[in-house]
């Protein structure tokens, strides 16, 4: 499992509509807006190469000006726990 955060800076005019594409994202949640266009999110996806699909799309979204990873944290299953063959 993978969690960002990521900070992302859209016009002020732009916020709401931002705000609907990124609920739309699965495993993404807006925590917060500002009122000069600026949204926190976090994302959660299975793996790192999802986690940078997501941030490629957010970045790539008509009316966002920048989508910045502040934070990313992969937490994968114990040693012990995988399969032999991820062992090593």
């Amino acid at each position: 499992m993978n969690i960002s955060g990521i900070y992302i800076k859209t016009w002020p005019d732009e916020l709401a509509l931002i705000q609907q594409k990124l609920n739309k994202i699965s495993g993404v949640e807006v925590h917060m807006t500002t009122e000069n266009g600026g949204l926190i999110v976090t994302a959660e996806t299975g793996d790192t190469a999802s986690m940078a699909d997501t941030l490629m799309d957010m970045q790539q979204m008509e009316g966002v000006l920048s989508a910045t990873l502040v934070y990313h944290h992969d937490e994968q299953a114990p040693y012990s726990e995988l399969p032999a063959g991820d062992r090593q």
